[in-house]
């Protein structure tokens, strides 16, 4: 059996932050993390894209970038992000074909559930990303676990979609491990070695340290992973600005770090509209079927909200923000209603302002917040105000009209039941989307 050391757990309150800390004296954590997922999954169900550059778009135009690049096109420098244009100039090769969202849901359920067969999963961390818990004799030995875990996989996945593993004391280490190695590699780091090999990384290597907080390590006299490995608690704190800088530095000297859960605080999407549906019919339209995707997503965890927002971004780069407030709902009828009063004052902004806001509309995002649980919610039932009993009475009308066609949605379709015609735009850019550390449900799709 395993044992950690004598120290005891620490509890921690930092900005309203919880968070249990204690030092790791032997590996807990297996990382897994699948390599180029979407451009592997495609590959794995287009054989004609197999071992060749591909790179997944959010949508079939020009004009649009790379959200996955396949193994095959990342030696050319093609990279997440990059656009069309670039990626034909590295690559001419490469093949472009469209992110099937719906798909990689799917599959992660599938892929889930094997490796659930060879050991419990603590945390979905992203689509293709997972985190398990080594307990007692899975610690024993760690080679033939991931020979396991890829053995089932390959058999019931197929030959295309393989993962790198990390296996070390927390989280944060085992995820390094991970990246050490790819693709298909598994690297095990042991507390008393981990260090060395952090040390031949660069800054840009660790998770959390992108662009610009290479930026602020490097005004710091911070330039590499050694330097900030001897710096101390507080000072990463400073840099990072917050709690997560603490949190870092514990978890690059091998604690293991239990934050205690927090509760979601909104609903929402976002999208980027393709050029051709910039203009404000099909943005609005588009941000109609976001709004109503998030409230089934609303009712779906049985919550209610007080706040809708709506945020525009121009393609000049100039935004646009509104929020509308009303009585606790959870009913399309409410929601549309303030999309329909925040549409009507962002576009008399632009009336008003035509060289600063030009109608062209390049991204769209809705948030439905100040939640509460259905529970909770109570309307006022002694008011002897006759306004606020009426405006009661319509949304209770409201809310079981909308939970009757939530039920006929569920059964034929999103299409079969809505207030007002159901059209999905070109490139079906109101399907759900999968964002870092967030898989939509398959009734999102």
């Amino acid at each position: 059996m395993f044992s950690y050391n004598q120290e005891p757990f620490w509890r921690i309150k930092n900005d309203s932050f919880f968070v249990m800390i204690r030092q790791a004296s032997e590996i807990e954590r297996l990382y897994i993390d699948f390599d180029s997922f979407f451009a592997s999954v495609e590959q794995q169900l287009q054989p004609r894209l197999r071992k060749r550059p591909i790179g997944v778009l959010p949508f079939m135009s020009k004009a649009t970038c790379i959200i996955a690049p396949s193994r095959e096109a990342k030696p050319y420098g093609v990279k997440t992000g990059m656009r069309i244009k670039e990626a034909l100039a590295l690559c001419p090769d490469i093949l472009f074909t469209p992110a099937r969202h719906d798909v990689y849901v799917r599959l992660h359920h599938q892929i889930y559930q094997c490796i659930e067969s060879c050991i419990h999963i603590d945390q979905a961390c992203s689509i293709d990303e997972v985190v398990c818990t080594l307990l007692g004799r899975e610690r024993n030995n760690l080679e033939a676990l991931a020979h396991r875990i890829r053995k089932i996989l390959t058999a019931t996945i197929g030959t295309y979609i393989t993962c790198s593993m990390g296996f070390a004391a927390n989280r944060l280490l085992a995820k390094i491990a991970s990246d050490f190695k790819k693709p298909k590699g598994t690297v095990i780091w042991h507390p008393q070695q981990y260090s060395e090999y952090l040390f031949t990384l660069e800054l840009r290597d660790l998770p959390g340290i992108g662009r610009s907080m290479e930026r602020r390590l490097h005004m710091a006299n911070i330039h590499s992973v050694k330097k900030l490995y001897s710096m101390t608690a507080e000072n990463m704190r400073t840099i990072w600005g917050s709690i997560e800088g603490e949190r870092f530095w514990y978890g690059l000297h091998g604690y293991a770090i239990e934050p205690i859960a927090t509760s979601r605080g909104m609903f929402g999407h976002s999208r980027i509209l393709s050029p051709e549906n910039r203009n404000p019919q099909d943005a609005r339209n588009c941000a109609r079927l976001l709004t109503v995707k998030a409230a089934r997503r609303l009712r779906r965890d049985e919550r209610t909200a007080s706040t809708f927002g709506l945020s525009l971004r121009f393609e000049n780069k100039i935004k646009w923000f509104g929020e509308e407030n009303f009585a606790l709902a959870a009913d399309d009828h409410s929601f549309l209603n303030a999309l329909t009063t925040l549409w009507t004052s962002a576009m008399q902004h632009n009336g008003n302002n035509k060289n600063k806001y030009p109608y062209r509309i390049k991204q769209v995002s809705i948030s439905i917040y100040r939640l509460n649980k259905s529970e909770q919610t109570q309307g006022d039932l002694f008011s002897e105000d006759e306004q606020i009993q009426k405006t009661q009475g319509k949304q209770e009308k409201w809310l079981r009209l909308t939970q009757t066609m939530d039920e006929i949605v569920n059964k034929y379709g999103n299409k079969a039941a809505s207030l007002g015609v159901w059209e999905d735009p070109p490139e079906g850019y109101a399907g759900a989307k999968i964002a870092f550390g967030r898989i939509p449900d398959l009734s999102d799709f």
